[in-house]
C-alpha cells in the first residue's frame, strides 16, 4: 500500500509543513519547509496568545493546507505547547476555520509522537522547541515550558554564563534530579538540528546530512563562544536569520539538559514528531479498515 499525505505542525517557533509518502506501514518524509511565525511569543503570565503571533501562525496554516489541497492531498494537523497552554486557543482556531482540523497534543502525546518519528523505540528522545523541551525513553516521558522563545522574552540580552545561570534557576523548578537516560540521545527541534548543521559547516540545510554529526559538550561549548561572538552577524548568516535571536538560548538550554541529565552527546535527527504523527494517523486509517 503507498499514500501520500501532508502534516502541519503549529509549533510555538515556526509552522512547519511536510509532505510523505506512506509505503508499507511506514513513512518517508518527500518534502519539508517551515514557516518562522513565533506563535509563543509575548505569551503572558496568564498564557494569552497575542494577535500578531496569531494572525501570522493563523496564516501561515491556511497558507500550507491550501497548498497541500491544491495537489490533491490529505492534510493533518497538530498543535504542541503554545496552543495547549493557551487560555485564549478558541480564538486562533477560529482564524483557522475549516482549512484543517487541528488536533491539539497533550504533552505526553507530543512526546510519544516524537520518540517513535526520530528514534524508531530505541534510546533517548530529547526534543527542545520554542515554548517547551521534552525527553521520552520506551517508558519514561518528561516535560517543561522551557524553550528558547520563552527563554528569550525572560531575557533577551545576556554573557553566556548568565544566561545559563538564570536557566538554572528557572529550568530546576522541574527538573531538579538527575537522571541516566538510555542511548543514543536523538534531538529533535529546530534548535538541535539547526547547532547540528552549524558543526557540518552547512549554509543551506540538509537535513539528510545529520546523521554524520554528533553533539559533544566540548564542540557544544566551542559552538555557543562561535555564536556569541558573531553577535549581530547572525542575522547574516542563512541558517540563522530566522533563529539568530533564539540560537544561543536554545542552545543553553540544550547545554543545561546536557549536564543535568549526564548527557555525553547528541545525534540530531531530522525525523521528529512530523513522521510520528504520520505514522499514527497511517496506523489509524489502517484499523478502520
Amino acid at each position: 500500500m503507498s499514500n501520500r499525505i501532508a502534516i502541519i505542525d503549529i509549533g510555538s517557533n515556526s509552522v512547519r509543513y511536510m509532505e510523505a509518502e506512506c509505503t508499507s506501514g511506514h513513512v518517508h518524509s518527500l518534502y519539508k519547509e517551515l514557516d518562522t511565525t513565533r506563535l509563543a511569543a509575548g505569551q503572558d503570565a496568564a498564557h494569552r496568545l497575542q494577535p500578531d503571533p496569531m494572525r501570522r501562525t493563523a496564516g501561515a496554516v491556511r497558507s500550507y493546507a491550501s497548498l497541500a489541497k491544491a495537489d490533491g492531498i490529505p492534510v493533518y494537523a497538530y498543535a504542541t505547547s503554545a496552543l495547549r497552554e493557551a487560555s485564549n486557543a478558541t480564538e486562533f482556531l477560529k482564524q483557522i476555520g475549516d482549512a484543517v482540523p487541528i488536533t491539539i497534543l497533550s504533552g505526553a502525546q507530543e512526546g510519544q509522537m516524537a520518540y517513535f518519528g526520530a528514534t524508531g523505540g530505541r534510546g533517548t528522545l530529547l526534543d527542545i522547541g520554542g515554548g517547551s523541551f521534552q525527553f521520552a525513553t520506551g517508558d519514561r516521558f518528561f516535560s517543561a515550558p522551557v524553550g528558547c522563545v520563552r527563554f528569550r522574552d525572560r531575557i533577551a540580552d545576556a554573557t553566556p554564563e548568565e544566561l545559563y545561570e538564570r536557566l538554572c534557576g528557572w529550568a530546576d523548578a522541574y527538573l531538579s534530579a538527575t537522571e541516566t537516560l538510555p542511548k543514543p540521545v536523538i534531538g529533535v527541534g529546530g534548535t538541535i538540528t539547526t547547532l547540528g548543521a552549524l558543526l557540518l559547516g552547512q549554509t543551506v540545510y540538509n537535513g539528510s546530512a545529520l546523521c554524520r554529526v554528533t553533539i559533544t559538550t566540548e564542540s557544544l561549548d566551542r559552538l555557543l563562544a562561535m555564536l556569541t561572538q558573531m553577535g549581530e552577524r547572525r542575522k547574516a548568516h542563512p541558517l540563522l536569520h530566522n533563529r539568530y535571536d533564539v540560537i544561543l538560548h536554545g542552545g543553553t538550554i540544550l547545554k543545561y539538559l546536557m549536564n543535568r541529565l549526564s548527557i555525553s552527546a547528541v545525534i540530531p535527527s531530522d525525523r521528529d514528531g512530523m513522521e510520528g504523527f504520520a505514522e499514527a494517523i497511517l496506523q489509524r486509517k489502517n484499523s478502520v479498515k
